[in-house]
């Protein structure tokens, strides 16, 4: 027996709508679910909250659109989404979400992320480009965050602040969400071979288009805005404006790199950064990483012969499969680029602090020094972990991605 027979009536959830420019994103912000419908099947769900029974929507769509839907199947997959349910069934209502930061009312959240600050922060922005044009010599490379003669303190110190700098930019797009009226949930996840803080702002795609590059930038615009200052100072200090001690220097030019690794690191269009959404939603393309990842599959099997059949996506339209073939050339150059950052910048700070570690190991610390104690060979061990764990998990990914298409 049908669930949704013609004399049903359908209880519709209340619904946002964003038009897109393949149909209409429909969706629940209580659950962050959303789902894209033609503009048709909108409609039927707008018929049938009036208070029309199934059969009665079914005859106004027939008048409309000279044609009869489906019901049974759209009604039964929106259902699955927790859109609609039968007015007098079983609810079988979808679980709300529980989100983080509540108490950040979208009013106090506009006062971080009004006009006045933005454009403060953007002058200040300028102001540290500028100061790095006439002084380049202020942006630090690996070595900044390499400490061979204060190991512990310097390790202790990176891994708070890379911790703590990574909490201010999740927070900065929850904050920038919460501006918007959107609420957020925290994740851990990872990217390559990075561990990764994740802000879930699946709430956004309630938004129209232009409102949710506020949201996605936050966490940016906090990192840009923090290196600024850094730069700032350093510039002031190269001209000897100002002054400070050596080791406030040193653990202000690895804060600086901290920094400004995680901005590069939102320029990697080739994975699923901040950026990279800013740039999808710039296209309006809201699957355009997995039909690129798709879309090479394809050409791989074609330039190998490996048989079996090819992922179908001739229901992409044809502003997208050009977005995808363009797409598919900055996902292949960045993952080659991101590799390079492995080989020259990455890897060469974990060899260094490895080598220090056997050094310490094998021959001690000097006497007297802060190395005499374990605290070294301990942070040292952290930091690999750290770095190894992001890459155990991105190898086990690769391995069950080859697994499943096998």
């Amino acid at each position: 027996m049908p669930r949704y027979s013609s004399d049903t009536h359908v209880h519709v959830e209340t619904l946002s709508r964003q038009p897109e420019p393949d149909g209409v994103l429909v969706g629940r912000k209580d659950t962050a679910t959303f789902l894209l419908l033609p503009v048709e099947a909108v409609e039927i769900l707008d018929d049938l909250a009036s208070g029309l029974t199934v059969g009665e929507a079914q005859r106004r769509y027939l008048e409309r659109h000279g044609e009869t839907p489906d019901m049974e199947d759209l009604l039964t997959t929106v259902e699955a989404h927790g859109f609609v349910r039968p007015a007098t069934g079983d609810a079988g209502a979808v679980t709300a979400r529980k989100y983080h930061f509540e108490w950040i009312s979208p009013r106090w959240a506009r006062r971080f992320f009004g006009p006045v600050t933005l454009t403060a922060g953007a002058l200040l922005a300028l102001l540290a480009a500028a100061a790095v044009a006439f002084e380049p010599s202020i942006v630090p490379g690996w070595r900044a965050a390499y400490f061979p003669a204060n190991t512990a303190a310097g390790l202790l110190f990176l891994m708070v602040t890379g911790l703590f700098t990574t909490f201010l930019h999740e927070m900065g797009h929850v904050v920038a969400a919460r501006a918007r009226g959107v609420s957020c949930r925290f994740a851990i996840g990872s990217q390559l071979w990075f561990l990764t803080w994740e802000t879930d702002m699946t709430g956004i795609w309630a938004l129209p288009r232009r409102q949710r590059y506020l949201p996605l930038l936050g966490g940016p615009l906090v990192d840009v805005f923090s290196a600024s200052v850094l730069v700032v100072f350093f510039f002031a200090g190269a001209r000897g404006w100002v002054s400070a001690d050596p080791a406030i220097l040193q653990f202000g030019r690895a804060l600086l790199f901290i920094y400004l690794m995680r901005v590069l690191w939102q320029c990697y269009f080739f994975l699923r950064t901040d950026f990279y959404y800013v740039f999808s939603n710039l296209l309006g393309c809201r699957r355009l990483m997995h039909d690129t990842e798709d879309f090479l599959r394809n050409v791989r099997a074609r330039l190998f012969r490996r048989p079996g059949p090819a992922i179908d996506q001739s229901h992409i339209a044809p502003r997208e499969q050009r977005m995808i073939r363009i797409y598919s050339g900055v996902w292949l150059i960045g993952r080659a680029l991101a590799f390079l950052l492995l080989v020259f910048i990455q890897l060469p700070l974990l060899y260094h602090y490895l080598m220090l570690l056997v050094d310490r190991v094998r021959n001690g610390a000097p006497a007297g020094s802060a190395g005499d104690s374990l605290m070294p060979m301990i942070a040292a061990i952290f930091f690999a972990l750290f770095f190894l764990s992001g890459m155990g998990l991105w190898l086990r990914q690769l391995w069950f991605r080859k697994g499943s298409s096998v």
